[in-house]
């Protein structure tokens, strides 16, 4: 995403069936719920206090929910269950159910080619650009649904350089920059269309264009709202909903400061990680860097909502909001037709670019194994892509708002499709090991068995 929250951890814990941790027989499930509080809340305020990170866990099974926080919200005062945490690229299975719901009401399908409703929604920001015109002929094969499973091809607008021009402006004029952004790099593709599955925002970029272009849709890009069939109206009159910020301060609904993460690390340099997933060394020195270096330390809390990337990382909430849509998504099942559910969670290792052959990812799901050392022994991760050991060179952007699409397109190759099932993948991403989560995640947040 365009920021990493450096003080900022929000994590959901999920119940899911699965591989579940021995268990003591002696124990009710009242009890354990207890113990499992008591222990999580423990290690929670041991980690703020180390940190100084602000956090929050919420944890829903059938035998009850709860939630444990630790360190500081915006006005100096303890974080507690109402305080609300930025996700960033966790919008993204969000907006993978509007899309899928609107393709469940017959307005769209995963075959559809993305510039029809696309061109539509662009039209309505008053321009006359087109996803052919952006990203040149090549685009017209991308469909919808290699969109949603990270398979058009698409360059990731999320590069040094536009983000460095991003954020010294302070706000994007609209969606469209974003676009300009991925455009104008050269090439414009990773791979021809439906050739490689490769992460990259720019995909969720494109599907807010293509909600924004259905019958019925908000006729301003402002008013668009990915939770629309995912939040009841009990649980938004209650503060229980996601919100999705589109212009404006994020203090207007972010209650936790937040620190931009302007460092280059990896978790490689420092195999020992924590249980929960991310590792306290790695943090520390990120957190100490901001301290004695104040000219890299951007203050989330503080910045326009226009920077986050709209429909790819605008999500807004506490992290019981964020548990409850897991939970009516993926246990309830209640939000998708049984089909569609089964169609998100069809994964294909990423096999081109950031994080090639650690992830699989499904339409707005990912799976994930948060062990450094069960990643490191499926050859998930190999030590020589520490980017501390190897320096990066990632594509700069061009200047914005320009179309800058490559003469050569990518070479096609054979597509490689999403497939069911668990065989194709590393033994880590299987259902049955510690550590693997559904969901959509990162150093920020987690959606994790119990």
């Amino acid at each position: 995403p365009v920021l990493l929250l450096l003080t900022v951890l929000g994590v959901v814990l999920l119940r899911q069936s699965g591989s579940t941790p021995p268990r003591s027989p002696s124990l009710s499930a009242a009890d354990r719920l207890v113990r499992l509080r008591s222990e999580l809340q423990q290690r929670v305020s041991a980690i703020s206090r180390y940190t100084g990170y602000a956090m929050a866990i919420s944890f829903k099974s059938a035998s009850g929910e709860f939630t444990v926080s630790g360190g500081v919200h915006a006005d100096g005062g303890p974080v507690t269950e109402k305080d609300t945490f930025l996700f960033g690229s966790g919008t993204k299975p969000v907006t993978a159910v509007a899309v899928l719901q609107a393709i469940d009401r017959g307005l769209l399908s995963e075959d559809t080619p993305a510039w029809r409703s696309v061109d539509a929604g662009i039209a309505t920001l008053g321009g006359n650009e087109t996803l052919v015109g952006l990203f040149g002929p090549i685009a017209k094969d991308v469909t919808i649904g290699q969109l949603l499973r990270m398979q058009a091809g698409l360059a990731d607008f999320d590069v040094p350089g536009f983000d460095a021009e991003l954020l010294r402006r302070g706000r994007a004029n609209t969606p469209l920059d974003f676009l300009r952004g991925a455009a104008a790099l050269s090439p414009a593709f990773d791979c021809a269309p439906g050739t490689c599955t490769a992460y990259s925002s720019t995909n969720y970029v494109v599907l807010g264009f293509a909600l924004l272009g259905l019958q019925n849709a908000p006729s301003v890009w402002t008013e668009l709202d990915q939770s629309v069939g995912a939040a009841t109206e009990l649980e938004r009159r209650q503060g229980h909903a996601l919100h999705f910020l589109d212009r404006g301060p994020l203090r207007a609904k972010l209650t936790v400061r937040g620190h931009e993460d302007a460092s280059n690390g990896d978790e490689a340099a420092f195999p020992a990680s924590t249980d929960l997933g991310f590792n306290l060394f790695e943090v520390s020195a990120k957190f100490l860097q901001g301290l004695l270096d104040p000219a890299e330390d951007t203050e989330v809390w503080s910045q326009d909502s226009t920077v986050l990337g709209w429909t790819c990382g605008n999500g807004v909430g506490t992290t019981k909001a964020m548990a409850n849509f897991f939970w009516k998504l993926l246990v309830e099942q209640s939000l998708l037709s049984p089909p569609l559910l089964e169609s998100m969670q069809r994964t294909a290792l990423l096999d081109t670019g950031w994080s090639a052959g650690a992830i699989a990812y499904g339409a707005g799901l990912m799976r994930y194994q948060v062990s450094y050392q069960k990643r490191l022994r499926d050859g998930m991760l190999a030590p020589e892509s520490n980017p501390f050991l190897t320096p990066l060179s990632p594509q700069p952007a061009t200047e914005h708002g320009g179309s800058n699409v490559s003469a050569q397109p990518p070479a096609r190759r054979a597509a490689k499709p999403p497939t069911t099932g668990e065989a194709h993948l590393p033994r880590a991403l299987h259902s049955d090991e510690w550590g693997m989560f559904i969901g959509h995640g990162g150093v920020t947040y987690g959606f994790f068995l119990e």
